[in-house]
């Protein structure tokens, strides 16, 4: 499947280069949020375990036990290190909260997105085996006739890239005017051009539009028309833009607010990037949509199922719901299904081509359709690591398993989860042009590893990232597994739940457990210290905890930057954590806060900001001096 072999164990396991990396994403700065649930005098009270530096634990107890009776945490596992020593590593509270079982140093929680971290240090681990002078496996492009998955042999990969650009490219949007059946055509690149169905600008030429404000055109998921000649434009995020034909949001904006994509009720089933066309009626004035599953509802713009959900629709033969590239309705209520590859039919809104089989349309040739095949191409393992390679934020597992008609989301597997993204999804940028949090693109990177390799992620982790430096964190990497109970907060009070995790698989970006004291342990083979032997060379953890891409990101290989703070955060279903390594003379409140590392870790998704004790710890830590001889590693 790739044109360089396969890495052998053998060769992995006897390489004689060691070190590491560790943490990403954003610790955002700003303080606690006040408090979210009711205070309990259970967790007030709850027990401790574990040790740390007489100087400090006093203190640490004091500003944890307070964060978890203001926020209503269950239990907790936190640690420090300072210039290459743990100096605390202690469990609080309960691992099971209504049983009562106390919180150990040891026990572990759903660690969410802080894995990326250790996606982050395997990939580099691996380029530094492979290159370990340029590491030049992370520059390597994916796609193309000499990629990793060159396209003479990935065939699929190929046919999945092509489609997706024939679909979104150039074109995001199309709505007909009722008064008089024209058809108004928005393109990627910010203009728009009026016609009729089968010469989109026989009227006018493209002219310029504006988007709704702080989105792009690549934000589009749907657009409409009313009879009253209002357009209404659905975003990604579940916005709702109304304007005219030129100003998207010149009329008034429905931001989605927390709720995001919740703010508007969907079929069942059905997510927005599913969505491939959206339209008003004009003799009802409902809001009809299309999906990729071959399914239409009909409803409003708050509810988009409120009449009717997940109808039967047949698209024109040769062609798949896949293909479509934006609806709209006519005056006459006619239904217009255009097609990427330039093909347009005309039907009802359950027979897409009763009317008129397909027939040829034209886009102006003034349009500048971006070149996302040269995109494609761009895409790299340094770019998807650092959140710049142009991918969406989430593959979609539920989808990507329709698409193949697969009976269960198990049985997808992420290389299929790919092939749907570049098939049915947009790309957001030109790859090192941008930046956006992708946990798509991290589950690429993963997906390369485990097939460059033939591996699975655990097993690299486990024999060629720690094995080799006697690290013993194996039990660490379980994904799915933990000691302590996930719990959810119901009436104020945690309640142990089954909550079970919101991804199907890909531990590489979400799925791991860990326990606080690990992730420091991990952290302090990544220190360029002697006291412990790091898990690469001093040039890969260069590597790895470099700033990339400015002025797009800040962001390493797996890592956030904010200043001298590396750092990340995650939260999954049943628990939450956050991880930062002060370097380069980071201060905190004036207080030099560098060589020392901070892990936090609760059995419960809190929508507690981490990032205020975070620093809140590391500063304590600081002024505090410590027996060098001291070490709870």
């Amino acid at each position: 499947m790739f044109s360089r072999c396969k890495l052998s164990l053998r060769s992995l396991v006897t390489s004689s280069l060691v070190t590491s990396s560790l943490v990403t994403s954003s610790l955002v700065a700003g303080s606690l949020v006040a408090t979210c649930l009711v205070s309990s005098p259970l967790i007030a009270q709850a027990p401790m375990s574990g040790q740390g530096w007489p100087g400090l634990e006093a203190q640490v107890d004091t500003v944890i036990q307070d964060l978890m009776a203001t926020q209503g945490l269950p239990g907790m596992t936190v640690a420090l290190s300072k210039d290459g020593r743990m100096i605390l590593d202690k469990g609080y509270g309960y691992a099971d909260f209504e049983a009562g079982v106390p919180m150990q140093p040891d026990h572990r929680s759903r660690i969410g997105s802080t894995s990326k971290v250790i996606t982050g240090l395997a990939l580099t681990r691996l380029a530094e085996i492979d290159d370990p002078i340029a590491f030049g496996l992370l520059d390597e492009p994916l796609y193309g006739s000499d990629g990793l998955f060159p396209d003479a042999e990935n065939f699929e990969l190929l046919f999945y890239r092509l489609q997706g650009h024939r679909r979104h490219m150039p074109v995001v949007g199309t709505v007909i005017r009722k008064t008089n059946d024209w058809v108004y055509t928005y393109y990627a690149d910010r203009t728009y051009s009026i016609g009729h169905t089968s010469n989109l600008g026989s009227r006018q030429l493209p002219q310029p539009y504006e988007p709704p404000a702080g989105y792009g055109p690549s934000d589009i998921r749907g657009m409409a028309a009313s009879e009253t000649g209002l357009v209404y434009t659905l975003l990604g995020d579940g916005s709702v833009s109304v304007g005219d034909f030129e100003d998207l949001d010149s009329v008034f904006f429905i931001d989605a607010g927390p709720k995001g994509i919740n703010a508007i009720r969907k079929p069942a089933g059905q997510t927005l990037t599913a969505m491939v066309g959206l339209a008003v009626a004009n003799s009802s004035g409902l809001v009809y949509s299309w999906y990729e599953d071959g399914t239409r509802s009909v409803g409003d713009f708050s509810d988009l199922a409120s009449v009717e959900e997940n109808v039967d629709y047949t698209v024109t033969s040769g062609h798949t719901p896949w293909d479509i590239r934006s609806m709209a309705i006519a005056g006459d209520d006619r239904v217009y299904a255009f097609y990427g590859g330039d093909g347009v039919t005309s039907g009802t809104s359950t027979n897409l081509d009763r009317h008129r089989p397909l027939y040829s349309t034209t886009v102006p040739a003034e349009v500048d359709s971006e070149p996302w095949p040269e995109w494609y191409e761009k895409i790299t393992l340094r770019r998807l690591l650092s959140h710049t390679s142009g991918l969406i934020r989430d593959g979609r597992v539920a989808d990507a398993a329709k698409m193949f008609d697969l009976p269960s989301t198990l049985d997808v597997g992420m290389e299929r989860v790919h092939q749907h993204a570049l098939r049915a999804l947009p790309m957001s940028y030109e790859p090192g042009q941008g930046a956006a949090y992708s946990n798509h693109g991290i589950g690429v990177a993963g997906w390369v590893l485990e097939e460059v390799t033939g591996m699975s992620f655990i097993d690299f982790v486990n024999t060629i990232l720690l094995a080799p430096i006697d690290l013993e964190m194996g039990r660490m990497w379980e994904p799915g597994t933990m000691d302590a109970a996930p719990h959810r907060t119901v009436g104020g009070v945690p309640v142990v739940c089954a909550c079970a995790p919101s991804m199907e698989f890909g531990e590489w970006r979400g799925g791991l457990t860990s326990n606080a004291g690990d992730l420091v342990r991990l952290m302090l083979a990544t220190d360029r210290l002697p006291n412990h032997p790091d898990l690469m060379g001093v040039d890969a953890l260069d590597e790895s905890e470099g700033s990339y891409y400015l002025p797009f990101t800040e962001r390493g290989l797996g890592w956030g930057r904010i200043g001298g703070r590396l750092g990340h955060t995650g939260k999954l279903d049943g628990g939450r954590s956050a991880i930062a390594k002060y370097v380069d003379g980071h201060r905190v409140n004036g207080v030099d806060v560098e060589g020392i590392t901070v892990a936090i870790a609760t059995n419960i998704e809190t929508g507690a900001k981490f990032a205020a004790v975070v620093d809140q710890l590391a500063e304590l830590a600081a002024q505090v001096s410590v027996d060098p001889a001291y070490d709870l590693h």
